[in-house]
């Protein structure tokens, strides 16, 4: 039997979701048709220069959905933990201004405005509420970072979903932001714990789901938009009724395809592929990267949640081999074993 490594499993879903990320880049934006007729099906680092968004990107290059977890996950290590929503904010700018080459392009525009705000010394607890425009503050860059908070509470997915918010509150102060978010950091929590499986990490993300919606509703503003849980479960509904893997990505695409770059449909996309991977992420990642829409964050999500539940040693040491190559500036290894000094004494965050 496999002896319970938490510094492992944090490495696996840093590495992994690193991985997820770079593999999406050339596709990014493609819808399945068009992933098809360039690439035939994506199963490794390709060059993306066919790609508007990524062209000057190289093979198994990361993009923004990895750089502003690292900034996130650096905040929350520089705070001991204890992470604000100050410090959340101080992350977001600090990746606009540490990553300019990811930010100028992976940045939405929901993103952008928080960051300009804050940089003009907006109150971080307000800039996220700004309403008034359809799409502000549903984006799925809160669920991305979110990511974090659950790295930083392996196994507590009551204290991921407070720092999820906390994460989220700066620029995506919106329940289904909030949802999404905390559905992410809650199923990273328990893909961590050392008895998870496939099925907790659904419940946990579910569980998630429904509590940021509510805590959203209360802190944040009512954004318009389908719900988050809904959509999760729709999701997967569909992955229970789908024979086969491709079944379940062409219906999938027939109902969420142009929602993966909503919070919304981001997390129930990959959670729907990744219960249909039975929790692979070669499998899971696979599917997301050639999914359509934002692909680069479905495989950054999809290898976040395999990955930590699979750890780094059972990953394909090829693929990551040349990974790592590729991203000098990023040591994940550090990052992971920050987090685990840090989970041992983090607290739930305000």
């Amino acid at each position: 039997m496999k002896t319970y490594d938490l510094y492992d499993r944090i490495l696996g879903g840093l590495v992994m979701s690193g991985i997820g990320d770079a593999l999406g880049a050339p596709a990014e934006g493609f819808s399945q048709r068009e992933i098809e007729g360039e690439f035939g099906r994506l199963e490794g680092f390709v060059d993306a220069s066919a790609n508007e968004i990524f062209k000057a990107h190289h093979a198994a290059e990361i993009t923004g959905n990895s750089s502003q977890l690292v900034e996130t996950v650096k905040a929350a290590v520089d705070a001991g933990g204890k992470l604000t929503v100050t410090d959340a904010a101080g992350a977001l700018v600090r990746w606009s201004d540490n990553w300019p080459e990811h930010y100028s392009y992976c940045a939405d525009e929901t993103t952008k405005e928080a960051a300009a705000a804050l940089k003009a010394g907006a109150d971080p607890y307000t800039t996220g509420k700004t309403g008034k425009l359809w799409g502000r503050g549903t984006s799925n860059g809160a669920a991305v970072r979110a990511a974090a908070a659950g790295l930083l509470h392996p196994g507590d997915p009551d204290s991921a979903a407070q720092s999820a918010a906390v994460i989220a509150a700066p620029s995506h102060g919106t329940q289904h932001a909030y949802s999404g978010a905390c559905a992410v950091a809650c199923a990273v929590s328990a893909a961590l714990a050392e008895d998870a499986d496939v099925w907790k990490v659904l419940r946990a993300a579910l569980d998630g789901a429904r509590r940021g919606r509510q805590t959203g509703l209360r802190e944040g503003r009512a954004a318009l938009g389908p719900d988050t849980l809904e959509r999760m479960a729709d999701a997967l509904t569909q992955a229970l009724l789908a024979d086969t893997v491709p079944q379940l990505e062409h219906a999938l695409n027939e109902h969420l395809g142009d929602e993966t770059f909503s919070a919304q449909g981001a997390a129930a996309v990959v959670l729907a592929l990744f219960a249909a991977a039975g929790g692979d992420p070669v499998k899971a990642v696979n599917s997301s990267v050639n999914f359509g829409g934002d692909t680069s964050a479905l495989g950054f999500l999809s290898g976040m949640l395999a990955g930590a539940l699979g750890g780094c040693s059972a990953l394909p040491q090829g693929l990551c081999s040349e990974f790592r190559k590729r991203n000098p500036r990023v040591s994940y290894e550090k990052l992971a074993q920050d987090l685990v000094c840090i989970s041992r004494t983090a607290a739930p965050a305000t």
